[in-house]
């Protein structure tokens, strides 16, 4: 599959999915699929990490696939951190926040790693 599914930390409260050069939304839904099983029997939050730099290309039709993602996105998963570095994603993003403003109240934009991290300590830090 062209999108890694796994934890993204042992305290198993991250979920990272890692995108591949070239994926298709069936890959994502994949995910989602694989993502469900992960997080079956937890009774904590989770945070799913999407890691996007390494696709250089992105399937058509975000604007149709990604809020059917989300709405079958496990209940136990409260926040995404999308991480991408191209300005394009930027403006995508910022497209989809005007246009699904409930939606992306759960969802940030960071372009590394080590800033995912550091926003996942902030919002689980909140939530307590």
């Amino acid at each position: 599959m062209s999108v890694l599914v796994d934890w993204g930390d042992s305290d198993e409260i991250i979920l990272l999915w890692r995108f591949d050069k070239k994926w298709t939304w069936q890959d994502a839904q994949y995910a989602l699929n694989q993502s469900r099983t992960l997080v079956e029997g937890t009774t904590q939050t989770v945070v799913l990490m999407i890691d996007m730099r390494p696709a250089t290309m992105n399937p058509n039709g975000l604007l149709k696939h990604l809020p059917e993602i989300y709405n079958h996105l496990p209940d136990e998963v409260n926040r995404l951190i999308f991480i991408e570095e191209s300005g394009l994603f930027y403006s995508l993003f910022q497209m989809l926040k005007f246009q699904y403003p409930t939606m992306m109240e759960k969802c940030h934009l960071v372009d590394n790693v080590d800033d995912a991290y550091r926003l996942v300590q902030l919002v689980t830090a909140l939530a307590i």
